[in-house]
């Protein structure tokens, strides 16, 4: 996906909406977006589908309160050359806390990490 605009429709946003917000924590979550919406289960998952082939969701996953487990998040950027790039990653990866690694698509000479630290 690149930087070109896309329409959604009224029914994709409203599912976009849902997600974003609070996922329901019962047993069968899209069908109770699906009944919120007055749409059947099939067409919000029919929908989730075609939104993750098209690019435009890439994941769907918890977003965890890490204070309230006692962590705290720290972003860090380092200055990597691209010849020392898979070095560094290794390096980085070793430790438990690393949550995340990842090149810096706004300028290669900097690579993000994230770490949770109790």
């Amino acid at each position: 996906m690149g930087d070109e605009v896309v329409s959604l429709s009224e029914f994709e946003t409203k599912v976009l909406n849902a997600l974003q917000q609070q996922i329901p924590l019962v047993k069968k979550p899209y069908a109770q977006i699906a009944a919120d919406l007055s749409v059947n289960e099939e067409a919000v998952l029919n929908c989730i589908t075609d939104l993750t082939e098209r690019g435009l969701i890439r994941r769907l996953g918890a977003s965890i309160n890490s204070r309230s487990l006692g962590y705290v998040s720290l972003l860090a950027a380092a200055k990597v050359t691209p010849a020392r790039l898979e070095e560094t990653a290794e390096f980085i990866n070793r430790f438990s806390q690393r949550q995340s690694f990842s090149e810096n698509a706004l300028s290669p000479l900097f690579t993000l990490f994230l770490c949770l630290l109790k």
